[in-house]
């Protein structure tokens, strides 16, 4: 383990402002798509790595391209990679729809057979025998079967994260919707293995906005 820089700190609270005084913080982590890059040459904003892969970091709707995401919980890190890892197989089509589907509802502590997900089901072309039945039995058939290629299963795993976001949103349970708002091709370019989550160190002397929604701080400033 190496000695902490002065001046430097890998913790989340001096970078928080009074109102999340209480906020369940266990450091400063950042998921990357590009671990051996970020490792090499330290972080870069979407923009600054020419929009090449979005729906990470600036939130899920893409509003700062040109800002650094952070996050103060190492669960939400978690949760954001395993998303993304996702998003990268379903678009090289190296994973079954119905483990797109089960991997995606996994991700909530709360019964996923709410009508907006079945709503979600009906726009991918489910039928309404399978989305009005209550256990949706014969869902994973009918997607292993009819959501086919890389492109539809990309597609499928954006809608089923933007259903997850409206159904759970009315609810105590807080979702992980990473907002897969990256296009087909880049997001196919993703390699699996180089995406990560990393601990970060920050000079005391930066300067970030809290966003609590996304529990995300964006770095807007730091030292060089």
């Amino acid at each position: 383990m190496h000695a902490m820089p002065d001046g430097f700190t890998d913790e989340a609270k001096p970078f928080m402002p009074p109102e999340l005084d209480d906020a369940d913080c266990d450091g400063l982590w950042h998921v990357t798509v590009a671990r051996d890059a970020v490792i090499a040459s330290g972080l870069r904003s979407r923009r600054q790595l020419g929009g090449a892969v979005q729906g990470l970091g600036g939130g899920h709707d893409n509003q700062a391209p040109h800002l650094v995401s952070l996050t103060w919980s190492s669960a939400k890190a978690a949760e954001i990679e395993e998303a993304l890892k996702l998003a990268a197989l379903a678009a090289n089509d190296v994973v079954a729809p119905s483990e797109i589907f089960s991997r995606t509802a996994s991700r909530y502590r709360t019964d996923w057979f709410g009508q907006l997900v079945r709503a979600a089901l009906a726009r991918v072309g489910v039928p309404p025998e399978i989305t009005g039945e209550e256990w949706l039995e014969g869902l994973d058939e009918w997607l292993d079967a009819n959501v086919v290629g890389g492109e539809a299963k990309y597609a499928f795993l954006q809608e089923m994260d933007d259903a997850m976001e409206r159904e759970f949103d009315r609810t105590d349970c807080l979702p992980s919707r990473v907002g897969l708002t990256a296009p087909f091709a880049a997001i196919r370019a993703v390699d699996p293995s180089q995406v990560c989550t990393l601990r970060i160190a920050l000079h005391l002397d930066a300067r970030a906005e809290a966003v609590p929604e996304e529990e995300e701080l964006r770095l807007t400033s730091s030292p060089p």
